[in-house]
């Protein structure tokens, strides 16, 4: 199953926390899938950037097992670090409004792991809204702010397999073509 620990930065930070007292004021716990054996979820964590333009940072998250596996951003909150704040997200619980799923992450890499590697690139496209590379695969998934036609830009998630260069764009491996020499 696996566990993403979050733990909130602050002026005067104790020199060691035990992640049992995590109360969603000092941060909180990202629980991950249980469907089943051999699904790790934290293999790989980070920075998402704002990939919905709200002004707070997101996290992603990856999730797999030996068949591939899913990633989740998680939409940073004026909520984190609250008293009202959840001590605890499911990742079963991401639901396009609080964050979304991106499907196929890590199913075109052999064995079908989804190994983690997503470097910030800010604002790709120009639109003012931060986008994530995916580097295994060549994919970028465009960041969507909200409008009022479109309150919930990530309800449908995104499936990587799927990109249609509104959304993002896969790049293409060209090493199985054969360059023409010079004559």
């Amino acid at each position: 199953m696996g566990m993403v620990y979050v733990i909130l930065g602050g002026a005067a930070l104790p020199s060691s926390l035990d992640v049992e007292s995590l109360d969603g004021s000092n941060g909180f716990a990202i629980h991950g899938i249980v469907e089943g054996s051999g699904w790790n979820t934290g293999y790989g964590a980070g920075s998402a950037g704002d990939m919905n333009g709200d002004g707070f940072g997101d996290i992603l998250v990856n999730s797999d097992n030996n068949f591939g596996g899913s990633g989740y951003v998680i939409f940073g909150s004026s909520q984190f670090g609250t008293q009202s704040a959840a001590s605890v997200i499911s990742l079963h619980d991401v639901d396009g409004i609080n964050g979304f799923v991106i499907d196929n992450f890590g199913r075109h890499l052999a064995g079908g792991q989804a190994t983690f590697q997503t470097p910030l690139a800010g604002d790709f496209n120009g639109d003012g809204v931060d986008d994530l590379p995916v580097l295994e695969g060549g994919s970028v998934i465009m960041g969507r702010a909200a409008t009022d036609a479109n309150p919930n830009p990530f309800v449908d998630g995104v499936d990587l397999l799927r990109l249609n260069g509104s959304d993002g764009f896969r790049t293409v491996s060209y090493t199985h073509l054969t360059l023409p020499t010079n004559r």
